[in-house]
């Protein structure tokens, strides 16, 4: 099972999308809660 960030992750690093930061900061904003060091480490991960 993979969670909409991990898509996300999966996504970026297939080339299939450019960046996760816009993605995550407009489901953000939609009211989903991620925790600023959640989402910190996750564009670490993927080099943003």
């Amino acid at each position: 099972m993979t969670g909409s960030v991990g898509l996300l992750i999966r996504a970026k690093q297939q080339k299939l999308i450019p960046a996760i930061r816009p993605l995550v900061e407009q489901m953000r904003q939609s009211g989903i809660y991620y925790s600023e060091r959640f989402v910190q480490s996750v564009l670490r991960e993927v080099g943003e």
